[in-house]
């Protein structure tokens, strides 16, 4: 919207680039849009899909860049102004839309126009939380829990930080946490501690409310949460 002048020697036909950028720097994924033709306010509606894994880094630290460049029909670019969108900003609401306006900026300047982009999140892991809540199975696999102990605690805060944490932990983790005649109990319990002590502390209500064994779990959580913190706050 309002793009900059460009070179003026030649049409104003711009395009956008993609840019995203792995935890080194390195440029994983470019997309493209077409190139609009003579247009200071160009519409692309062009449609890319990027991954936004949260156990390669915490969603704070990954970005996209947006790269306006003016085009000349040959070889010659000229940047008319770049913008960058954070994950933590796509994930403001999980499994929704969200219209972002970014302002462009260059090196040496500001306010060169704005890029108006829409993001939606498209999530295996939310379509099977939304299985847990409707169908509400009596048992889930130990890969299932594995997949909800790495990406929930990831998530946005508005679903890590909601009741939904302790009532997975409750009704699928920790009937399988002290089954001492079953292989995979500690595993049980180690992904049961991960997740909770992750996503939020727990009031002591929670605690009290449950039976032994799953007051167990989260009283180890709590401990886990709270060294956690207080080990980065040294």
């Amino acid at each position: 919207v309002n793009l900059p002048k460009g070179n003026s020697l030649y049409d104003f036909d711009v395009f956008v680039e993609m840019i995203f950028f792995s935890e080194t720097g390195e440029e994983t994924h470019v997309f493209k849009t077409e190139i609009v033709k003579d247009s200071t306010n160009p519409t692309w509606n062009y449609e890319a899909s990027v991954p936004l894994n949260p156990i390669l880094s915490g969603p704070d630290e990954r970005f996209i860049t947006f790269r306006v460049v003016q085009w000349d029909g040959i070889n010659d670019r000229t940047l008319l102004g770049e913008a960058k969108l954070s994950f933590s900003n796509v994930l403001v609401e999980h499994a929704a839309r969200k219209k972002h306006t970014l302002a462009l900026t260059q090196s040496t300047k500001k306010n060169e126009g704005s890029l108006i982009v829409d993001t939606a999140i498209e999530s295996e892991v939310l379509k099977f939380l939304q299985y847990l809540r409707v169908q509400k199975p009596k048992s889930i696999s130990i890969d299932s829990a594995k997949s909800l102990a790495e990406y929930v605690p990831c998530s946005p805060s508005k679903l890590s930080t909601s009741d939904l944490p302790v009532w997975m932990v409750t009704e699928f983790f920790a009937q399988n946490c002290y089954k001492s005649e079953y292989e995979h109990s500690e595993d049980w319990e180690d992904l049961a501690i991960r997740l909770i002590s992750q996503c939020h502390p727990l009031k002591d209500s929670v605690i009290q409310n449950n039976h032994r064994n799953k007051a167990k779990i989260f009283v180890e959580a709590s401990i886990v949460h709270w060294f956690q913190n207080y080990k980065n706050k040294e």
